[in-house]
């Protein structure tokens, strides 16, 4: 079948948050157990961390490859909609998301100067703090705002004629992961029994993959 193309070490970073299904703790991304010899790159609960604090019930595991591929295709066949593509480049206001991005980076130097400034012992504790306080409440609004507007700016950055899956090869890590951000609150892998299906020519079922749609409408688009 079909495998991703690209850095193959990108798509860890792809889906932003991946649940267990069980405890529904956050998954970690890495070659686990027997596993790592083989370099496989795999989701998976940790039960406990390396301060030996309990974070997860470390019962649910799923390969990297075939969870990204199948969230990818999920997110393209959803986006492969005209309608849907059509109003989304409605939203874009590339003007205003420049402005944006110039504004949250002003601040991140700001909060960056008061830092080093602090440590040259040319600003106090109390400045220092107060300057990344107030530095880090405007980029989190800036952020926000960016964030509404995000969905427009990705399919402003199409090239005429190009298609969304076009578009996904020829773009880096951060375009494809704010467009599955925008369409994707969450993935959760829930517990199965290893080997027990074939898909695109891995062991793995994707019936025990949850995906969680940021809108309801969008689960009936890919059912």
């Amino acid at each position: 079948g079909a495998r991703m193309s690209g850095d193959p070490e990108a798509g860890a970073r792809t889906i932003a948050r991946i649940e267990c299904g069980v405890c529904h703790k956050r998954t970690v991304v890495g070659n686990s157990g027997v596993q790592a010899r083989k370099q496989r790159r795999r989701y998976y609960c940790v039960k406990t961390n390396e301060q030996g604090i309990n974070t997860g019930c470390g019962q649910a595991s799923r390969r990297a490859e075939p969870l990204e591929l199948l969230v990818t295709q999920a997110v393209l066949d959803v986006l492969d909609s005209e309608q849907m593509g059509r109003g989304l480049a409605a939203a874009s206001e590339s003007d205003e998301m420049k402005h944006l991005v110039r504004q949250y980076e002003d601040q991140k130097a700001k909060k960056s100067d008061a830092l080093r400034l602090w440590q040259e012992g040319k600003f106090s504790e109390e400045d220092m703090l107060l300057t990344k306080e107030l530095a880090e409440q405007a980029m989190e609004d800036a952020k926000r705002k960016m964030e509404k507007i995000k969905s427009g700016m990705i399919f402003a950055s199409l090239a005429p004629g190009e298609s969304i899956r076009d578009a996904w090869d020829n773009h880096d890590l951060y375009w494809r992961r704010s467009l599955i951000a925008m369409l994707i609150e969450k993935v959760i892998i829930h517990k199965s029994r290893p080997g027990t299906m074939t898909w695109n020519g891995w062991r793995f079922d994707p019936s025990k993959v949850e995906i969680v749609w940021r809108e309801k409408r969008l689960t009936q688009a890919v059912m």
